[in-house]
């Protein structure tokens, strides 16, 4: 994440290493390790200079619902949940479907980089989603999930 977020700054003209460690830390940890997350926190902080008003903002952040129903729905094709479990979380996602692949595509990149087990399965996650949802939307999202479930 840090690399990733490294990344957005310096598209900002920012250099990481003027850029206050204290805050970068704490956008990793309220990040939970989805990228989308990470540069909204970013986003709402890189311009502000002192580190604590930049690290009260960052943990003031609320993550949305639909970002903790994302989150479950990465979790539970983590886990190799049932169809059944994935489709209940289909049903309270909010979230526009190309938004949710490509947080699927982030934390699982990032999962599968840091990996010494479940690399197939990672792989398989991120192959299912290389294609954008734009023109099959919603419907697209579920028919992936439920390829990939038990």
């Amino acid at each position: 994440m840090r690399q990733f977020l490294n990344g957005i700054l310096l598209q900002e003209g920012v250099s990481p290493t003027d850029y206050p460690e204290v805050v970068m830390n704490a956008i990793i940890d309220k990040s939970d390790g989805i990228p989308r997350n990470g540069i909204k926190l970013l986003d709402k902080v890189v311009d502000i200079m002192e580190d604590h008003v930049a690290i009260q903002i960052v943990n003031d952040s609320i993550t949305s619902t639909d970002d903790a129903v994302t989150m479950d729905l990465i979790v539970a094709l983590k886990e190799g949940k049932s169809w059944v479990d994935v489709a209940e979380i289909l049903k309270r996602l909010q979230v526009e479907p190309e938004e949710v692949r490509r947080a699927i595509l982030g934390y699982f990149g990032s999962v599968l980089l840091n990996s010494k087990t479940g690399a197939e399965r990672y792989m398989n996650i991120i192959g299912s989603f290389s294609e954008n949802l734009f023109y099959s939307g919603k419907a697209g999202l579920i028919a992936i999930c439920c390829s990939l479930c038990k």
